[in-house]
Order: structure tokens, then sequence, then C-alpha cells
């Protein structure tokens, strides 16, 4: 059964309060996993200074008559009813793409309680709330999203490719993973609409999409990008209907004298050449050009678990879509934006402070207290892990020394760890002249997995959390 949690796990491409024995028992379950393949390296990108340094930033430009807004990614909530935190369990979370599923509801409650402190105007939840679409993870996930309406703090959110008529929703008991119930389109509609639906300025009537006023000269309009239908895919689409809806949407918008911000799961830019395959939706070069005939200066998106930017093209009225990295990813972001009608902005990422979190609420686990630490291992081993594998895809396992296997695999990791968490910049000259490096590139051996580390190389121009429009 291990192995059909392997597969699942493998298939799925990009937890509050908490009593002290469940957070022991999760504590001493990741940290025994953690050895495998694994060396004691401080990662730059995560540690405390570099993290402060990040935060200290955050309001340095707030362009005039702002709205603040808090954009937040690919939660992943995952219900512990569904779970017993056994070895079905920890193989999944320790066999796939290093999303911390056995922390996510710690990360939601110290993610909430900054957000709370920070009193945006409308939180914007931009898709995959859930593991896998169970219903019963997207129920658990909304009763905690109610302590914002207690503060007066809006919430909006749209589906992600994970959350609706999903076959890989499921509960693990023991060593087995066994299905579970799923979402409908109508199920999570009737879960979310308190957060935007019911509040929608208007509803496209063939997908999940909806228009959301946050002022007389701001709108906001969430755009489902998913595919469904019957089951749910990785890959994202608009429809023909839904252009036609945006088009009424962006059209009213204009004549009413209001600005729009745009937001979809997927992303409409190629974003990175690592993550290609399903990641930007199918036939984007329609949704750009209508963005940029309707002068639209920025759109929001996520999917990739990747803290990134990018612009549209050379046009005037080109546009930047911002990526907010996964909530539950390391390093665990999300963003801070203040955005006027004029399309003046200012977006900084910001990293979920779990060890301030769990000191002020007392909690014993190492994990959480010892968290730069402990996410940075947690993601390193997964890129370790894959180097790994790599190696005996290539047929070169045998050939390579245990000291170069490390070598190797070590930097391929540190080098991914700054790429997830958009400051791939800071690493990639020495990355580059090491001999780790060439002994990557060097090998004769045509693999996309090379390929990703020079692209990564490549496109590490710049720091990706933080993006002003002036």
């Amino acid at each position: 059964m291990l192995l059909v949690v392997a597969l699942a796990a493998a298939a799925i491409t990009a937890c509050g309060k908490n009593s002290e024995d469940k957070n022991h028992t999760k504590a001493q379950t990741s940290s025994e996993n953690m050895e495998e393949n694994t060396q004691d390296t401080t990662i730059e990108p995560f540690t405390e200074e570099s993290q402060t340094e990040s935060q200290e930033d955050t309001e340095a430009y707030i362009p005039e008559n702002a709205h603040k807004i808090i954009i937040a990614s690919d939660i992943h909530y995952f219900s512990d009813k569904l779970t017993d935190y056994s070895s079905g369990f920890n193989y999944m979370v320790e066999h796939g793409d290093g999303r911390m599923i056995q922390y996510c509801k710690e990360i939601v409650n110290a993610w909430m309680e900054e957000v709370i402190k920070q009193k945006p105007e409308v939180v914007i939840l931009s898709g995959d709330l859930t593991l896998n679409g169970e219903k019963q993870s997207h129920e658990d996930f909304v009763k905690i999203l109610s302590d914002f309406q207690k503060h007066d703090i809006k919430v909006i959110v749209i589906p992600g490719n994970h959350d609706i008529n999903n076959v890989a929703a499921a509960k693990f008991e023991g060593s087995e993973m066994i299905p579970t119930q799923q979402t409908t389109p109508s199920e999570f509609y009737q879960i979310y609409q308190d957060y935007g639906y019911n509040d929608a300025l208007s509803k496209d009537t063939d997908s999940l999409s909806y228009v959301w006023e946050l002022s007389d000269d701001l709108r906001i309009m969430m755009i489902d990008s998913n595919m469904y239908e019957y089951y749910a895919k990785v890959g994202g689409i608009i429809k023909d209907s839904t252009y036609e809806w945006m088009e009424e949407q962006f059209e009213d918008a204009y004549e009413a004298g209001a600005q729009v911000l745009t937001v979809t799961h997927h992303n409409i830019l190629d974003e990175s050449e690592v993550y290609m395959d399903d990641c930007t939706i199918e036939h984007s070069e329609r949704e750009i050009e209508q963005l940029e005939n309707w002068n639209i200066p920025l759109h929001l998106s996520g999917h990739l678990h990747v803290q990134h930017y990018k612009k549209s093209s050379d046009n005037k009225n080109a546009f930047y879509e911002i990526v907010t990295g996964s909530l539950i990813t390391p390093p665990c972001t999300y963003g801070v934006l203040y955005y006027n009608s004029k399309g003046k902005y200012s977006y900084q990422s910001r990293q979920v402070d779990m060890k301030s979190w769990a000191k002020i609420h007392g909690v014993s686990n190492p994990d959480l207290l010892n968290w730069d630490t402990y996410k940075s291992s947690f993601l390193k081993k997964v890129f370790i892990n894959q180097a790994y594998e790599e190696y005996k895809n290539l047929g070169i396992d045998e050939s390579l020394s245990d000291y170069d296997k490390e070598r190797m695999a070590d930097m391929y990791a540190r080098l991914n760890i700054a790429y997830h968490a958009g400051e791939a910049y800071k690493v990639a000259a020495d990355i580059e002249a090491s001999d780790e490096y060439n002994m990557w590139i060097n090998m004769g051996y045509s693999s996309k997995f090379i390929d990703n580390i020079e692209f990564i190389i490549r496109d590490a121009k710049e720091n990706y959390n933080k993006l002003d429009i002036k």
C-alpha cells in the first residue's frame, strides 16, 4: 500500500491549537525521517538574518491612496480528521514535493495571526486551498477562515487544480491511503459562498469566476482557470465563455472609472522553464492580449510554489505577473500588496514567523521552535533525493563516488532552495563557479534535470520577493 501512496504523491504535482503529545509525535517522525541523504548545511536564504532584512523592507514604498491586500496561495490544508499521522501519512509527506502537510494547521494559524495584526482590507487566496480536494479539508479550512470575519477582514477565494473533483482525495490510516469524499464545483461554491461569491459584483455562469468590488475605484477579478469537469487536471485553461464574460467586466469597470486587479491560480506567463508543463494556462496568449488591451497593470497567480515575477512584453501596456510561493512549502511565503486605482503598487513577500508563534503559544515542538533550520532541512531532503534519483535515471549511480554524489546533490539542493525562495541571485555566481556545477553540466548527458539547473542560473537576475511600480 505504501507504493500506492508514493505513486499518488508523485502524480500530484504541485495541523492551530495542537496538543503537546501530537506535537511530540510529529517532531519525532519528522526528525527521524530527515536523516536519509541529508548533511548539516546552512542554507543562506532561510537564515534569520536574511529573513529580517527582507521583512524590514516591506513598507519601503506605499503608493498614494493605496489599498492594503494580503495574498496567499497553495495552502494545501489537510484536515487532521483524515490522518492518524502514521506510516502512510508520513511516507506521503517525506516523498512529496516539499509541502509540509504535517504542520499545515500550525502554519495557517501562525499566518492568520500575522495577517490580523497587519489589518489588510482583503485577503486573496489564489487556489489549492486543500491538499487534494477532500471535502472534510475544505469544511475544516473554512471554519478556520471565519476568524478573519471576527476581525472584519474580508477574504476572497478561487479554487486551484487540487480543490475540485480530485480523484486523489484520501485519508490515511496506518500504512494505507483510503479514498475519501471529493468536492464538487457546487459544493465548493456552497462551502466558500461567504468568501467572495455572495458579495460578488458579477459571477460567471460557466465557471467559478467572479468580480469582487473592494472600493468604487478598485475591483478584483477572480478567474477560475481550472479544468475539473469529470475529474481534476493539473493544467489550466480559461473557457471561451469566460473570456467573453471577462471582456464585459473590463468594459463595465472602465465605464465606472475603476481599476481591475486580476487573479488566477495558474500562471499566464511562462514563469519557469523548470516547471513548464501544466503551469502556464493553455492558449495564454489570449489572456495576455486581453490584459494588455485593457491596460491591466498587475496579475496575481500561484501554482508554481516558487516566488517569482515576470513582465508580459515590451509593449507600453505590458503588465507584471507576480507568483506568490506556497504558504506551506519552505520558505512559507505570502504577499503584502499596496495597490491603488492608478495601477501603482508595491509588493513584498513575507515568511511566516513560526518560531515566534510557537514561543507565544508555549509550543514545545523543537521543529517549530527551530523553524528556520527545520524548514530548510526538510526542503533540502526533497531536492537531495531528487538528485540521487537522477543519478539512477542517467545510469551514473555506480560511476560516481559517494563523495561526489553528496557534493553534487548538496549543490543542487542549495540552488533549488534559493530558487523556491525567489533568491537564487544570492547563490548563482558561487554555484556557477563551483566544481559541483561543472560536474553536472559537463557530464555529457542530455537531461531535463541538468537543463533546469542551467535555467535557474540564467533566471537568477534579481530578488523576486519585491516589486514596486511607481
